[in-house]
């Protein structure tokens, strides 16, 4: 187990990182053409430090990835290959939590283009994917970089670009950390376990099922954290319903909030507390 795993998520340090590339397998021969890492030494800190780097890929950009990032072959003639942009990249990654948009995508790239530069994979510290975390405990309809951005009013003026995209993700990350953690507790793994949890088949996901249908049987009233998908403030919202019926993936109730009917989709309720038992 990495050290940062039982520090808490307010503490740590945290590299977010994007990488721009050819296309979307680092398995079948596709390369880095940019990378951005913004590094921060806690989710608090109001001065990060930034890098970006156009990377030369060696082959040419293919030009479906080309309209996508606006990233032309003539942009890369000088610009380094990437084994000779590790050891900066390795820099901004030591000692950190990595965090990524779709972490699996970004982190295949760092491995395989490391390991085809002759070059040892960069020490980084656990790893949090935002993409993973927005879909388990938010249940946004879409959960896209973009998507979010627009959804918690954060700047992304030029998005598919490493260093705009790694930016959005520093702010959009923060901002559901702050949301499900208020009283900043969590710690690293209790954080990506709450993410295992609450995702698709998940533990937390399983138990919450459980009692919302049995809750359908009993007609029982509870209090849900559920999550706002649209306007600007809050992230969720906290309701009073009574369950009416239990129709995955939907729960339908009556909400005490809005003193009417209402269908809550089950994805998007956070947190869940029966009124007999203490909150």
């Amino acid at each position: 187990m990495n050290p940062l795993d039982d520090t808490n998520v307010w503490r740590v340090p945290l590299a977010f990182i994007d990488f721009e590339t050819t296309g979307l397998s680092s398995a079948n021969g596709d390369r880095v053409v940019e990378v951005a890492i913004v590094r921060i030494d806690t989710l608090d800190d109001t001065n990060p430090t930034y890098f970006q780097q156009l990377i030369n890929p060696g082959i040419p950009i293919p030009d479906t990835a080309e309209a996508i990032h606006g990233i032309g072959d003539d942009m890369l003639i000088d610009a380094p290959d990437f084994g000779s942009a590790l050891p900066a990249i390795a820099k901004h990654l030591n000692g950190a939590l990595l965090v990524a948009h779709n972490a699996p995508f970004d982190v295949g790239f760092l491995k395989t283009e490391s390991l085809r530069a002759g070059l040892p994979v960069p020490v980084y510290g656990p790893v949090l994917d935002t993409l993973r975390l927005a879909r388990a405990l938010f249940g946004f309809p879409s959960c896209g970089l973009s998507s979010l951005a627009t959804r918690m009013n954060v700047p992304l003026t030029n998005h598919h670009r490493a260093l705009a995209d790694a930016t959005a993700t520093w702010t959009v990350c923060r901002k559901m950390i702050e949301c499900i953690d208020p009283t900043r507790r969590l710690s690293v793994s209790q954080l990506n376990q709450r993410i295992s949890n609450m995702s698709q088949g998940g533990l937390r996901r399983g138990e919450m099922k459980q009692l919302f249908r049995q809750a359908a049987k009993d007609k029982s009233t509870m209090e849900i954290d559920y999550t706002r998908v649209q306007g600007d403030g809050e992230l969720k919202t906290t309701r009073r319903i009574t369950v009416r019926a239990w129709r995955p993936p939907n729960l339908e109730a009556w909400c005490h909030l809005r003193n009417d009917d209402r269908v809550f989709r089950i994805e998007r309720i956070q947190k869940v507390r029966l009124l007999s038992e203490p909150r």
